[in-house]
């Protein structure tokens, strides 16, 4: 059994959020090299994994999570991550990294599991779709996947492209041909 669940079993807990945004390009590569952020919503700075199994510092800031948006149509499923109070580091990586399309983990985990590797649980993976950054604050939202609309061309839709198809033009129109 994981440290997690063995943990979150006893009778008072302190979960908190980690959250992982990996291989963060910059728009210069000559100048800025490929950065990592490791966040917390835990009152001080934490050590726990990264990706690679080595221990990491996570950056304790102001985070507020809300829960996954399960979808039953044909969109994907999202999380909405705000950061607040961050500092000008954290917000002042847009004018030199790309950070629409990077990939973000979200772990759920109890202050005292962080000693193994196995003390937190993946809670949601998926890349940034958009996101808004302030003065103090970063919004962003993560999504698992892209929607089908998002390979559709739109163009293939247009009723003036197709004109000699019969449903793209009104059915009192049709005039036959001889």
């Amino acid at each position: 059994m994981s440290d997690y669940k063995t943990a979150a079993q006893a009778e008072t807990l302190e979960p908190i959020y980690l959250v992982r945004v990996l291989d963060i390009p910059p728009l210069n590569p000559a100048t800025h090299s490929t950065e990592y952020l490791y966040l917390t919503d835990a009152p001080e700075n934490v050590t726990w994994f990264d990706e690679n199994g080595q221990p990491q510092t996570y950056f304790a800031c102001g985070m507020e999570i809300e829960e996954v948006e399960r979808s039953k149509d044909q969109t994907t499923d999202q999380c909405h991550i705000s950061l607040d109070n961050v500092s000008n580091d954290i917000t002042g990586l847009a004018q030199y990294y790309k950070l629409n399309g990077v990939r973000c983990e979200v772990y759920s985990a109890l202050k005292n599991t962080l000693a193994s590797e196995s003390g937190a649980t993946l809670k949601f993976s998926g890349k940034i779709r958009s996101i808004t950054i302030g003065l103090s604050q970063v919004d962003a939202v993560v999504s698992q996947g892209f929607d089908g609309m998002d390979k559709v061309p739109r163009r293939i839709c247009w009723t003036s492209m197709f004109p000699y198809i019969p449903s793209a033009k009104n059915p009192r129109e049709l005039s036959t041909r001889k």
